[in-house]
């Protein structure tokens, strides 16, 4: 990410964070951060969803929150970033739908 890109987030009179292919925090301002303590560079927003329960209790509805996170990733990897590299992308989302039709919050389809 250019630098000028981390610089810009910093002067934002609102919460902004940059994100990766793999929903990975690249960069965070500081009021990104205090709505979210896991909205760092180096953190995983599609693992924190699943795996932090703080995360999870920031959303009034997690499950139809986790299901939109999930559908976004797996549309920013196959329509956007089709790449070899996503094998173990795929596992975690794969196990992160799984989660979600065992909790009844998948959906159809």
């Amino acid at each position: 990410m250019p630098a000028s890109t981390a610089q810009f987030l910093t002067v934002l009179p609102f919460p902004a964070f940059v994100e990766g292919r793999h929903l990975d925090v690249l960069a965070a301002n500081r009021l990104a951060t205090a709505l979210s303590p896991r909205l760092v560079a180096g953190g995983n927003r599609l693992r924190d969803v699943f795996l932090d329960p703080a995360e999870q209790d920031m959303w009034p509805d997690w499950e139809a929150a986790a299901a939109a996170l999930v559908a976004s990733f797996r549309i920013m990897l196959v329509v956007y970033h089709p790449d070899p590299s996503t094998t173990g992308a795929d596992k975690l989302t794969l196990l992160a739908a799984a989660a979600l039709t065992s909790s009844g919050a998948g959906g159809e389809g």
